[in-house]
This record gives C-alpha cells, sequence and structure tokens, in this order.
C-alpha cells in the first residue's frame, strides 16, 4: 500500500534554500543532493514506519499528546 507524502511549505523552502546555497559552489553537488533528498522522501510513500516519529511530532495532536 502507498501512503501520501507531502512536504511542508517550510520545508519546501529549506530545501531550495539548501541547493541554491551549495549550487554557488558546485552545480552538479546541489544537483545530486536535491535528487537525493526527494529520492529518499519517495521511499517514504512505501515505507512510512521505517524512520522514529521526529521528537517535535510531539507538539502536533496528530501524533503526540497535545
Amino acid at each position: 500500500m502507498l501512503h501520501k507524502v507531502e512536504i511542508a511549505p517550510e520545508a519546501a523552502k529549506e530545501i531550495e534554500d539548501l541547493y541554491l546555497y551549495v549550487a554557488q559552489a558546485s552545480l552538479e553537488n546541489a544537483a545530486r543532493w536535491y535528487f537525493a533528498i526527494h529520492d529518499k522522501i519517495e521511499t517514504l510513500k512505501e515505507s512510512p514506519n521505517r524512520c522514529r516519529v521526529a521528537f517535535e511530532s510531539r507538539f502536533y495532536s496528530r501524533w503526540g499528546s497535545s
């Protein structure tokens, strides 16, 4: 079963900002990193529970006890 994975706008902005920062030194490294991070994110569709829940998730009622 495939799960839906959404990248939060804040996370997408951070990914873009880091890509642009690395691209200043090496466009090739920036592209390699950018595609690698998106490939890793895509793997969450098949196995979302392979990673532990982020510490800050406890502050959100969907996952935590707030």
